[in-house]
């Protein structure tokens, strides 16, 4: 199947950029997927949400799960987007301040799918007609103005609406935001689309027939149909989702030498006399008819491949593969964890992997990405000669930053908060940071074990330091502020943990902390025993 496309924006008139984005992106399975999305002008920041819409669509969509329909793929996804945006207007406003459209399609083997939440049209252009197979989410209020009755971020939950069609030869697919609806209806839309074939030229157009007219962000994806695919002859390829497994099995190439932690679903391999570890779908995937054990292993891949920093092991997912899986380098380190059970960490190799963690974090956060699951478990450590380096582990529960309410990760390492439904966020993130910091000075958990059947009762952590005299006041100090059960009294970001680690002579001072805060069960222990003192000093002073 052969597609031109075209795309051109301009920014509404007496502004300087526009609050629309969109993106055009190949997939890798074959096909073409287009994403539009216009910020709603009143919220926050118009043009953070829109971009935000259209990553998270696209990113998620190239590593969607394998034989899920498109209106799974795409509901999923656009909840997820719908998560993100609502839970920060909520969280930064106290009001859904982060709203955004949505118009995005996906072209593939002469079929043409599509999704769509708000105003943003998606018209179909064939032989001289226009339909629009997008649906509109708005209505005129009482001062004749349009008003959105559904976006992306509006509230807790978001209803698009789904469509397919096929397509012919000379078919042209346009995707455009509000503004040029505004400007001209959708026949001459598809009557100048289908004479040029390009966005520019249309917008050119649109702007001619309407001088004196305020315009709005005008943005349109032309898709042109020039050749339809050939089904003769073609071959799909087939394989299972995981093979057996086994010392000296195959796969592509990769020899597997043995399972890595005595988990059968990572396995060291070699290659060319080079060692990878590869990591397999889990086989009870299979069984989950829920799909989301299939879902998160495509997340997990999706994250480990895109995400390219020194903070994490490279990984790349095989072009042609017999099974579902991704490849590593192989990198001969033991994982804190594994170290902690001969010895503890010194304090500047803790403090290194603090500072590892925050930065870490950042990037992270930059990629508007939170972890997920931060312990000793997933961190590397790596000893070079230029002295010690971290690697940051398992992917597989990285999510947006406020989007994750559930209790995912490791309960041991959760904040508080979590147990109460609170979204992930870098506040949660910097309480596990501080558990692992902990852990590796003394060996301990700070609030001991937490199964996941648990909701626990939180105390105030202990010094560091009474398990490790090692352990220099301020550092105490900070690992305390990470630790507090409150989580406005924490470090509120990564930045800020990161310099109190890097300048010592800042770190939080080591504030009193009244009893009741510290123990409530031994403040109320203690008043019963001080008040019954005082009722039988009182009775005695009557009865004499």
């Amino acid at each position: 199947m052969k597609l031109r496309s075209s795309s051109f924006g301009l920014p509404a008139s007496g502004k300087s950029r526009s609050e629309d984005a969109f993106a055009i992106s190949p997939q890798p399975d074959g096909g073409l997927l287009c994403v539009l999305s216009d910020g709603v002008g009143a919220a926050r920041d118009p043009l953070r949400a829109a971009e935000r819409v259209v990553r998270l669509i696209s990113e998620g969509f190239e590593a969607r799960p394998n034989g899920w329909p498109l209106r799974k793929v795409f509901e999923r996804l656009v909840d997820e987007a719908n998560a993100s945006l609502y839970r920060e207007g909520a969280y930064l406003d106290g009001v859904p301040s982060m709203q955004a459209t949505l118009a995005a399609v996906f072209v593939n083997e002469n079929r043409l799918c599509g999704f769509n939440v708000g105003d943003s049209p998606i018209l179909l252009v064939r032989e001289g007609n226009t339909v629009c197979l997008s649906q509109t989410h708005s209505c005129r209020n009482a001062d004749g103005n349009d008003v959105l009755t559904n976006a992306v971020g509006m509230g807790t939950a978001v209803t698009g609406h789904y469509f397919e069609t096929d397509l012919s030869e000379g078919d042209v697919v346009v995707i455009t935001s509000d503004g040029l609806p505004a400007l001209m209806d959708i026949g001459m839309i598809g009557k100048l689309a289908g004479r040029f074939g390009s966005a520019r030229t249309l917008i050119h157009e649109a702007l001619q027939e309407n001088v004196s007219a305020d315009a709005d962000d005008l943005t349109v994806v032309l898709l042109e149909v020039k050749e339809l695919s050939q089904p003769e002859g073609r071959t799909l390829a087939a394989g299972p989702c995981r093979p057996p497994l086994g010392k000296g099995v195959e796969i592509d190439g990769f020899k597997l030498l043995r399972p890595l932690g005595g988990n059968e679903n990572v396995w060291l391999a070699e290659k060319e006399a080079r060692r990878f570890v590869l990591k397999f779908l889990p086989g009870e995937a299979e069984r989950d008819e829920s799909g989301n054990l299939h879902a998160r292993f495509a997340r997990e891949a999706g994250n480990a491949c895109r995400l390219r920093a020194p903070y994490f092991v490279t990984a790349t997912m095989p072009e042609s593969g017999a099974a579902y899986y991704y490849v590593q380098d192989y990198v001969d380190a033991p994982t804190i964890s594994a170290l902690l059970k001969s010895k503890r960490l010194a304090v500047d190799e803790a403090i290194e992997l603090g500072r590892f963690l925050s930065r870490a974090g950042q990037w992270l956060l930059g990629h508007e990405l939170v972890h997920g699951d931060i312990k000793p478990e997933n961190i590397l450590f790596v000893r070079t000669p230029d002295g010690e380096e971290f690697k940051l582990l398992d992917l597989g529960l990285a999510s947006t930053v406020f989007t994750d309410t559930g209790r995912s990760g490791t309960p041991t390492y959760l904040a508080p908060e979590r147990f109460e439904g609170a979204v992930v966020t870098e506040r949660t993130e910097i309480f596990a940071i501080g558990v692992t910091l902990f852990e590796a000075l003394t060996g301990r958990l700070p609030f001991g074990r937490i199964e996941r059947f648990q909701t626990p009762i939180f105390h105030p952590a202990q010094r560091p330091s009474r398990w490790n005299p090692n352990v220099p006041p301020w550092l105490d100090a900070v690992i305390l502020k990470c630790l507090s059960l409150r989580s406005d009294r924490r470090f509120q970001h990564f930045s800020e943990l990161l310099f109190a680690l890097e300048h010592p002579a800042s770190a939080p001072a080591d504030s009193f902390e009244p009893l009741f805060s510290r123990n409530p069960t031994l403040f109320y222990k203690a008043g019963f025993w001080l008040l019954l003192a005082v009722c039988l000093v009182l009775l005695w002073k009557v009865l004499s």
